[in-house]
């Protein structure tokens, strides 16, 4: 509460004191900082879980902020973050990418870092379970197959064409085979 943005004269809250805090580790900074100086994430529930408590969107900031490695739990020199409730289905996360001791945080692979936080904030607190990030699935089409898909007037580009045509090849053999077992 003592980083609580004040009122100015207007009556509009003033943020100069709270981000001056966040980022004074930017000018001890002993390397380049990074292109953007703060890393910002939403985490929302899903809209048939439960309510969930400030406690326990804490823990799952926490978790968070612990699985991605900018304040892992125990580090005094970790990064500075904040975290944002102002609904009551998912919270806000901001982190300035500059550690205490002067170091630069690793933000390599931050999405499926944030993935396995989320999964651990699942199982926890019994919400519904999102896909793993295990990267089996499909790739999605690129902005030039759309594209060619889109000038051509084809009714779907042709890696999904070729996706469908395979799963349904696939499909046919096996049940041809399990036909001809059953023989």
């Amino acid at each position: 509460m003592a980083l609580e943005p004040g009122l100015d004269a207007r009556g509009h809250r003033d943020f100069r004191h709270l981000t001056g805090v966040m980022t004074s580790p930017l000018d001890t900074l002993r390397h380049t900082p990074l292109t953007s100086p703060v890393w910002q994430c939403s985490v929302r529930a899903a809209p048939t879980d439960r309510t969930l408590s400030d406690d326990e969107w804490a823990d799952i900031a926490e978790e968070v902020l612990h699985q991605t490695g900018f304040a892992p739990r125990g580090d005094d020199q970790a990064c500075r973050w904040i975290a944002v409730r102002h609904a009551d289905d998912h919270i806000h996360l901001a982190v300035v990418l500059a550690r205490e001791d002067g170091r630069n945080p690793n933000v390599h692979r931050d999405y499926y870092k944030v993935a396995d936080a989320c999964h651990i904030a699942e199982e926890r607190y019994g919400l519904t379970r999102t896909a793993p990030t295990d990267r089996t699935a499909a790739p999605r089409p690129t902005r030039a197959e759309k594209e060619l898909t889109n000038r051509k007037n084809w009714p779907e580009p042709p890696r999904t064409t070729l996706r469908r045509r395979v799963a349904a090849g696939r499909e046919a053999s096996a049940c041809t085979l399990g036909s001809s077992k059953g023989a």
